[in-house]
């Protein structure tokens, strides 16, 4: 009989749960229950298209194929909508950010993803520009508010802090207070670092922040990305950000990050009266490589981590969430050596010998 303990109730545990439940596999997690997480200070948002050359997003049409019909899912289970599909106005700030939307344009592979096509907005920028569409934004403190409530009310979703010296291996049994599970899977983002388990990944934590703010006057409809994301998540409320800080102290916001926020939101928008509402910061869970890892530990094989899911995890989740139970309902199941756990674990080697 399966029986999974899931570690972390971030977008990534979510999906988790959500699939061992699709799958009818029991399950119960357990999260510290944090204000500031990663995925509550996320702006949902997922971007088909990335980088400076505007290409799109790695592995994204699978992705897409996965994420789309599971988040719609997720509504239903959750009784509220929370996924509404976005266009991104990307100014030309520059003549090779101009000539590079261009170039990919034409790509016949991007035709539903990138336009240079004229469209009414109520944005104040004076450039040229490209639009970015078929993105999507999860509302996600909707998501997790109203799926936490479910499990909680379910008795499956415990609120509290997980102690890794109260778990025990007996006979390939794990227990943990007093309760048998046949697996276990930590998707903790950067707290991994602490587990004893799977404090061998190689984790590259990037602080971001970000700033919400009161403005009157903008569009509402479509996303401005021009130096910072300008998103709207209310009337009048917009939420801006966000940036990769590699050096820092906590996970806490800075009032020197807040002030420089303010002056570049202040450049982008200078014609308008702008009020600072509040200022979010959290810690990413980033990869050596920029790609997930997933995957079993070595010795105990079934205990296992989903991580590393950086600033795609709205996109990424599902499909993770579904080579997690892959994993778990097939012992002789590997994942694909992209996102495969065993090339963390053999970078970290290599990085270590040469030290």
């Amino acid at each position: 009989m399966k029986n999974v303990l899931v570690v972390g109730f971030g977008l990534a545990g979510i999906c988790l749960c959500r699939e061992l439940e699709k799958n009818s596999i029991p399950f119960e997690c357990f999260d510290e229950g944090l204000k500031s997480t990663p995925s509550k200070v996320s702006s949902g948002l997922i971007n088909p298209i990335t980088g400076r050359r505007f290409q799109l997003a790695w592995n994204y049409l699978q992705l897409f194929q996965v994420f789309e019909p599971f988040y719609r899912d997720l509504e239903e289970r959750c009784g509220t909508r929370f996924v509404t599909q976005i266009e991104i106005i990307h100014p030309f700030t520059s003549a090779e950010i101009q000539n590079n939307f261009a170039i990919s344009a034409l790509d016949p592979l991007h035709e539903d993803y990138l336009s240079v096509t004229y469209k009414v907005h109520k944005w104040p920028i004076s450039e040229d520009f490209g639009i970015i569409k078929n993105g999507f934004r999860l509302d996600l403190r909707k998501l997790i508010d109203a799926y936490s409530k479910l499990l909680i009310d379910s008795n499956l979703l415990n609120i509290e802090k997980f102690d890794y010296k109260k778990v025990k291996i007996e006979d390939n049994i794990l227990k943990y207070k007093n309760r048998d599970y046949s697996h276990i899977v930590f998707c903790e983002g950067t707290k991994i670092t602490s587990n004893p388990f799977f404090n061998n990944i190689p984790m590259v934590p990037a602080k971001g922040e970000v700033l919400i703010i009161e403005v009157e006057g903008l569009d509402e409809t479509m996303i401005l990305k021009k130096d910072l994301y300008f998103m709207r998540i209310g009337p009048n409320i917009y939420w801006v950000g966000s940036n990769y800080q590699w050096d820092f102290e906590d996970s806490k916001p800075t009032a020197s990050r807040k002030d420089e926020f303010y002056q570049r939101i202040i450049a982008v928008l200078p014609d308008f009266k702008v009020k600072v509402l509040d200022h979010w910061a959290a810690i990413r869970p980033t990869s050596h490589d920029r790609k997930p890892y997933i995957g079993r530990h070595k010795i105990h094989g079934n205990m296992m981590v989903i991580n590393g899911l950086g600033t795609k995890g709205c996109s990424l989740s599902p499909f993770l969430a579904q080579e997690a139970a892959r994993l778990i309902l097939q012992n002789d199941y590997i994942v694909d050596r992209d996102i495969n756990l065993e090339r963390g674990v053999e970078f970290a080697k290599k990085r270590a010998q040469k030290t």
